[in-house]
């Protein structure tokens, strides 16, 4: 069983979004953008049988994974990000202040 913050297939009211600048630290320059964002718990993409192109899902075991990220490919095109692998454990950045918490993408 998966758990998610939001019903699959729900009304735009149920997807929590963060419109502003957001960077791949390190790796883009930022851009202005609305990011639509959707909590999920480690066995969500398992009972989905999502197949991840690179990267892996979420791991329960990690405490770390509770500051990481999956990013789909409409996400990437936004950067112009041509090599999926070279974003995998890069940082997202939200907003402009370097002090904002990052999101390591996995």
């Amino acid at each position: 069983m998966g758990a998610t913050s939001n019903i699959p297939g729900g009304g735009s009211s149920d997807i929590s979004s963060n419109t502003g600048e957001i960077q791949i630290v390190g790796k883009t320059e930022r851009i202005s953008t609305t990011t639509y964002i959707q909590s999920v718990d480690d066995e969500f993409f398992n009972v989905l049988d999502v197949k991840f192109l690179e990267g892996r899902a979420f791991e329960k075991e990690l405490a770390t994974d509770t500051s990481t990220a999956i990013v789909n490919e409409a996400f990437l095109r936004q950067f112009d990000v041509a090599n999926i692998s070279d974003i995998i454990q890069e940082s997202i950045l939200f907003g402009t202040d370097e002090s904002n918490p990052r999101y390591k993408i996995v």
